[in-house]
């Protein structure tokens, strides 16, 4: 199991990381963060800045006590899971997996969703999730 671990405290002007296998955890990271990755779980917890996650084909996705907002582009299969987060939340598009929002600062959106639960809570804007067919 490969399992990459970056933690820092100084400010840095992007953290972009590329990975096709393996967990991905960022702890205390300052300034935006941009993810691609093919398998494993991705964890980023306490950063200031936006969280992009671009591409996660498989494993769960935790972001949590976030100074910014979070968007996920694509994830194929794995649980998100959002907490404690200042800004927005937008999940672009899901195929499978459940989402999940809590105590979020601004709006929860969930623009496409093949399968898996969606849920929230204490979303301080608006939350807008795709009607099940």
């Amino acid at each position: 199991r490969v399992f990459m671990r970056y933690r820092t405290k100084a400010d840095v002007a992007a953290v972009e990381v590329k990975d096709s296998s393996g967990d991905i955890e960022i702890v205390a990271a300052r300034g935006p963060i941009s993810i691609s990755d093919s398998s494993g779980d991705i964890e980023v917890d306490a950063a200031e800045g936006d969280v992009t996650i671009v591409s996660d084909s498989s494993g769960d996705i935790e972001v949590e006590n976030i100074i910014g907002s979070v968007l996920v582009m694509s994830d194929s299969s794995g649980d998100i899971e959002a907490t404690d987060i200042s800004g927005d939340v937008i999940v672009e598009r899901d195929s499978s997996g459940d989402i999940s929002a809590d105590d979020v600062g601004g709006d929860f959106r969930v623009l496409k969703d093949g399968s898996g639960g969606i849920s929230s809570s204490a979303v301080k804007g608006e939350v807008d999730i795709p009607a099940k067919s």
